[in-house]
C-alpha cells in the first residue's frame, strides 16, 4: 500500500476531530485522532518496509524511527497516549475532555507534520531484496566522532574523570597518569 494514502486518510481523520468536538461527542474525537494517529505511523511502517498489522508492530516502527533520530521521542508519547484517551473523556468532565481532546488534536497534527517530513527526507527506500542485490544501496556509515579532550575519551569509554581535567587536551603532557601502563605484579 502507498504511504500517500496512509497519510491522506491520516488528515481526513485529523480534521474530522473538530466536527465532532463542535457537534459535542468527544469520544468520537478522540476516536478520530487515535485513528490520525494510526493512519499516520501505518505510512511510515509502509515507507520503511516495517510491520504495521497491529499497534504493537506500530509501536516498534515508530520506536525505529525514534531510534535513527527521524522523529522525536515525543511522538513516540503522543501514539502511546491517544489509545488512551478515548477512556480519559468518558470518565473526565465536559470541560476537562474538550481540553483534553484539543491538546491531542495538537499533538497528533505535529506527529503527523513529524512523520510527512521524515518520509520527504528519504523518499526512496531500498527493500530488503534491493539491498542484498545490490550492496552499494547500503547507506555510508557515519563518521566516527572527533575526541580532542580527556573528558570527551573517557566519556566515550564510560569512564570517570575529575572536572579538573575534563577539558585538557588527549595529549597533554601533565595527565600521563590518566594513560600509564598497569603496573605488573612482580612475584619472587
Amino acid at each position: 500500500m502507498n504511504p500517500a494514502h496512509h497519510l491522506d486518510r491520516s488528515r481526513h481523520y485529523l480534521d474530522s476531530a473538530p466536527a465532532n468536538l463542535a457537534a459535542g461527542d468527544c469520544a468520537r474525537a478522540a476516536q478520530s485522532l487515535a485513528r490520525a494517529a494510526s493512519h499516520a505511523v501505518t505510512a511510515a511502517a509502509v515507507h520503511w518496509h516495517r510491520g504495521h498489522h497491529s499497534r504493537r508492530r506500530l509501536t516498534a516502527a515508530l520506536g525505529g524511527l525514534v531510534y535513527d533520530r527521524r522523529i522525536a521521542y515525543a511522538h513516540l508519547r503522543t501514539f502511546r497516549d491517544v489509545y488512551r484517551l478515548p477512556g480519559q473523556v468518558l470518565t473526565a468532565t465536559p470541560e476537562l475532555a474538550l481540553r483534553m481532546v484539543r491538546r491531542m488534536r495538537r499533538r497528533v497534527s505535529r506527529l503527523i507534520g513529524a512523520i510527512t517530513a521524515a518520509i520527504a527526507a528519504q523518499p526512496d527506500v531500498p527493500t530488503l531484496e534491493q539491498l542484498l542485490a545490490d550492496p552499494a544501496l547500503l547507506p555510508a556509515p557515519l563518521p566516527a566522532p572527533v575526541i580532542t579532550t580527556i573528558g570527551e575519551l573517557k566519556d566515550a569509554l564510560g569512564e570517570y574523570v575529575d572536572t579538573e581535567y575534563r577539558s585538557h587536551p588527549i595529549d597533554c603532557h601533565g595527565c600521563r597518569i590518566n594513560y600509564h601502563e598497569p603496573t605488573p605484579i612482580l612475584t619472587d
